[in-house]
């Protein structure tokens, strides 16, 4: 059985409270996991032990005693069902005791930080731990040293991510497979404006943070110290300062994370605030349709975005990074063009491919993502993977 741990908490599955709280919107980027359990009628088991808290910060919920960490993490839970509609299908299991045949999904966001002993002697009774790594670039000392202790662990990600220099720099213990369980292209991201039709410029898009002023700084070290970068994307943050340099040849939506204050106080509110309500507002389907290239620009830590499959769902020539797609069965040349990260390069690369020969290519990457990258394809393989390891 593959349980589910603390889901309440963060947004990767569902919705959770804080998010209606602050009236942020829910990402849900591994959502299909719970849409396509329930629309096989598939049992969904989750975990909720009384160590993590998506209402009360950290350092303050695990000063609280356990019995009032586990009530309160119930009455979380209960909420969370609320609001997400989900009902008996998805089961609380008991905190085991003793060892159980069972894998058991983490995601180290959240999972993988804070009071880490009061979660390792659970987390050893399974038969396996999969922490994926979304997010892993977040206080990644921290969260390497707290896995490292679980002798039953497996990492994932959205892409094989094992030769990476960052991941290599805090993850060099690890010598079991990587497993590679990637993010689903959602339904609503189809190819309906033919290429040759399309505008002839490069359409960009995500969000950018500026990590010297996230706070607190010590979750942001790890990266900054690493990398010697001050953003995770340091693509779309060129993009954003070159845009109208490069405005012949770029369509540039990137913004960034949140609007970042001039005092210690507005930097403070900043946090409860993304910024990010005008990009949402944007048709990203529509955006796509009327461009013929994409560019989206990957996470320096290793992993590609989620906008980059889904641009070549919409029939987008996709310009990027080969060494950030390892492991998803996407050729260069073949289902995107390559370059270097060199941005200065994209009018050149615009030149050279903005001809008819190349509408096969978009068409036919089209088809392949949407198959290959759909959320019933998808949980299958997730499925599969973590089956596997039972």
């Amino acid at each position: 059985m593959i349980i589910y741990y603390n889901p309440h908490v963060d947004d990767f599955l569902a919705e959770p409270l804080q998010f209606r709280i602050l009236g942020r919107r829910a990402l849900k980027k591994y959502g299909f996991l719970l849409d396509e359990a329930l629309r096989n009628n598939s049992p969904v088991r989750v975990l909720v032990d009384g160590t993590a808290s998506g209402l009360i910060p950290e350092r303050l919920f695990h000063r609280l005693p356990r019995w009032l960490r586990y009530s309160w993490s119930k009455l979380e839970y209960r909420l969370w069902k609320r609001i997400n509609d989900l009902g008996e299908e998805v089961q609380c299991v008991d905190i085991p005791e003793a060892a159980v045949d069972d894998v058991l999904l983490a995601f180290s966001y959240k999972a993988a930080t804070g009071r880490f002993a009061l979660r390792e002697p659970t987390l050893k009774y399974y038969r396996a731990v999969v922490f994926h790594l979304s997010h892993y670039f977040l206080a990644t000392a921290e969260k390497a040293d707290n896995i490292r202790r679980l002798p039953n662990v497996y990492l994932a990600g959205d892409s094989d991510i094992s030769e990476v220099p960052y991941f290599r720099r805090y993850f060099e213990w690890y010598n079991k497979p990587f497993l590679i369980l990637p993010f689903a292209v959602g339904e609503r991201f189809v190819n309906k404006q033919p290429w040759t039709s399309r505008e002839s410029r490069v359409v960009a898009t995500g969000s950018f943070h500026d990590l010297r002023l996230e706070r607190p700084k010590r979750k942001y070290a790890d990266f900054m110290t690493a990398t010697g970068a001050t953003t995770y994307h340091p693509v779309r943050l060129a993009l954003h300062q070159l845009n109208n340099d490069l405005a012949p040849w770029l369509d540039c939506k990137v913004s960034p994370y949140r609007q970042y204050g001039q005092n210690r106080l507005s930097r403070l509110l900043s946090h409860f605030k993304i910024g990010q309500k005008k990009y949402f507002s944007i048709n990203i389907v529509e955006l796509y349709n009327q461009h013929k290239f994409a560019i989206v620009g990957e996470e320096l830590s290793g992993f590609p975005a989620l906008g980059a499959v889904e641009a070549m769902a919409c029939g987008c020539l996709l310009i990027a990074q080969p060494q950030y797609y390892k492991g998803l069965g996407l050729v260069p040349n073949k289902h995107y063009l390559p370059y270097d990260g060199d941005i200065h390069s994209l009018p050149e690369i615009v030149q050279t491919n903005n001809n008819k020969t190349l509408y096969s290519m978009a068409k036919e990457t089209s088809e392949f993502v949407r198959k290959e990258f759909s959320e019933e394809s998808l949980f299958s393989k997730w499925m599969h993977e973590i089956r596997r390891l039972t």
